[in-house]
């Protein structure tokens, strides 16, 4: 028999005190601010992501990293670090200082600045924000656990440390799922909308001014009660191919992407990218699957959509790199719902280039802005009537052993009862609005269809 959350949860939560209990001082210089913690545990654990809705913290999170077969359940916050957009570059040096000491940080940069006569539901959420966990738990592919605890001794002592993890790990007695019922959808824009700002985007395409643009469609479902963690797990669980980053900073607000794409992914000197883009839905069977694959790897404008990424990110490769190499071109990833052209490109990285610069050379991606750049994104200000926030953003961890930034696709924003859930589809040449409409149902099965029919 399979042990329950809860149970799993006091094994580890007990190995947590035993280990601290031994403690006298962290393992970095003593000299220094912020003081960092690291042990082993010997708990076994199939899935952090199963804990999430056994924690009553309302500061957690999960960040799952397909790539490395790892996960990091982060609990509580003890250094934060937040600007204005495109002003991240300023908190480089401490950031890298923690990670030097063996801090993990986790964060993410909006996909645009917040423009409050859109909407608000962004409003207690910084344009880009960094923050350290209190205590970390971290679980690698052999299933293996470590814990790190942070903390900066201007304000807390050790003792304080340990009673405001106490409080962190809390849990609750039981974890019943509620069965939540819909009381309303609606798109933001319509399709009536959609078809006109899709054939607004292409008269550009066709006049040469624009080469691609993505466009986002926001669906808001309102349930009848909270949104529970439950439901969200299930959510992570029916995407197995794909990282996740979920985090939640207050009792009613929270933010999940299932994402199939990595930004970049950085160990030492090594960078590599996924290009992901060309989408296409997948068959009734595995033969239909293998045709619709077939069909995907030859359609022309799905290939063009590919390239125009790709080409991107070769620029960036070409600025950053030593050297680089494309692998695996035009590849087919298959979802639970549909699939995409993949392309992994990976390089050597130039001497001396921080996380945060890679970064802001990347961000956006032609996947999930457009091209030309700076075009696209003023089209998207101007034609979308909602913010995307960290929908299309760029989210993710810091750490010594590896930095990895996901593209925050597939993702939704949790207030309350409302789910607000963002998709986006390319605009090139050769898309057709009702197609492009088809194919933002498609990206939202994720989602919708583990709703509970009424």
């Amino acid at each position: 028999m399979n042990e329950s959350p809860q149970c799993k949860w006091r094994e580890i939560k007990e190995a947590i005190f035993d280990s601290l209990n031994t403690v006298t001082s962290p393992e970095n210089s003593t000299v220094d601010r912020y003081k960092v913690l690291t042990f082993n545990i010997s708990v076994q654990c199939l899935s952090l992501r199963s804990l999430l809705s056994v924690l009553v913290t309302q500061k957690k999170g999960l960040f799952k990293s397909h790539k490395m077969k790892s996960e990091s359940l982060f609990l509580g916050e003890s250094i934060r670090f937040s600007s204005k957009y495109n002003d991240y570059m300023k908190q480089s040096s401490l950031i890298e200082h923690l990670k030097e000491l063996g801090a993990s940080i986790y964060g993410g940069v909006c996909f645009q600045s917040l423009n409050d006569k859109k909407d608000e539901v962004w409003r207690d959420m910084d344009e880009n924000y960094f923050f350290v966990p209190l205590i970390t738990i971290k679980k690698d592919h052999h299933k293996h656990l470590k814990v790190i605890v942070t903390f900066d001794t201007e304000c807390q002592t050790l003792d304080d440390v340990i009673k405001s993890i106490k409080e962190q790990l809390k849990s609750n007695a039981t974890c019943e799922e509620k069965t939540m019922k819909v009381k309303e959808r609606r798109d933001i824009p319509a399709f009536k909308i959609w078809k006109k700002n899709v054939e607004s985007v292409l008269s550009k395409v066709n006049r040469k001014e624009l080469e691609k643009v993505v466009l986002a469609r926001k669906t808001i479902v309102t349930f009848d009660e909270k949104i529970s963690e439950a439901w969200l797990e299930s959510v992570i669980e029916s995407e197995p191919l794909c990282s996740v980053y979920y985090h939640k900073w207050g009792k009613d607000s929270a933010y999940l992407s299932i994402t199939p794409e990595t930004l970049f992914l950085r160990k030492g000197n090594t960078i590599e990218s996924d290009s992901i883009a060309g989408t296409i839905k997948n068959g009734k069977s595995r033969i239909e699957t293998k045709q619709q694959s077939d069909t995907l790897k030859t359609n022309k404008k799905e290939k063009n959509e590919h390239k125009i990424v790709l080409t991107a990110l070769r620029k960036v490769y070409e600025s950053c790199c030593e050297k680089y190499d494309v692998k695996k071109e035009y590849d087919v990833l298959t979802l639970a719902h549909l699939q995409h052209l993949k392309t992994v490109i990976s390089g050597t990285l130039k001497e001396n280039i921080t996380d945060f610069e890679i970064l802001k050379q990347l961000h956006p991606t032609p996947a999930i802005g457009g091209s030309p750049r700076y075009e696209a994104l003023k089209t998207i200000q101007e034609q979308e009537s909602f913010n995307r926030g960290l929908y299309a953003g760029a989210v993710g961890e810091m750490s010594k052993d590896y930095t990895e930034f996901l593209v925050g696709i597939r993702s939704c924003l949790v207030v309350d009862k409302d789910l607000h859930l963002f998709v986006g589809a390319g605009i090139v040449e050769g898309s057709e609005p009702d197609k492009e409409w088809e194919e933002l149902n498609l990206k939202s099965e994720s989602y919708l269809s583990l709703i509970p029919s009424s």
